[in-house]
């Protein structure tokens, strides 16, 4: 089985190609060197003590790099 193929199995109702996304994100404006962060939530949707503190320091660089 290729990749493709395993694609379809787990997700057959996808139509939208990478074109499609490119279209719906297009690339962001950032100055050179600007860092873009994420911040991904506990799975078991509480937030905690660990959660808060980890998402302080992306801000920081986000801030910092504009």
């Amino acid at each position: 089985m290729n990749y493709k193929d395993l694609a379809d199995l787990l997700y057959p109702n996808v139509k939208k190609t990478i074109d499609d996304f490119e279209k719906i994100y297009p690339e962001r404006n950032l100055p050179e060197n600007a860092e873009v962060t994420r911040f991904a939530p506990s799975p078991t949707g509480r937030m905690h003590l660990g959660n808060l503190y980890a998402s302080f320091i992306p801000e920081v660089i986000a801030k910092q790099t504009n």
